[in-house]
């Protein structure tokens, strides 16, 4: 088995991993989003192309 340093270490090593992957993709959520024409806030859900994300 891991020692309990080794344990902390993965676990950390996991949470950097995950964390700098989740902050990719906000960071092109919000690319898409800045490059959006949305006017009028109202025609946002309509420009935004929803099925990319579900």
């Amino acid at each position: 088995g891991l020692s309990a340093g080794e344990k902390d270490a993965k676990r950390v090593g996991n949470g950097i991993a995950t964390g700098a992957s989740t902050a990719a993709g906000i960071a092109s959520f919000l690319n898409t989003l800045n490059s959006t024409p949305t006017t009028p806030p109202s025609n946002i859900g309509d420009s935004l192309d929803l099925d990319n994300f579900f």
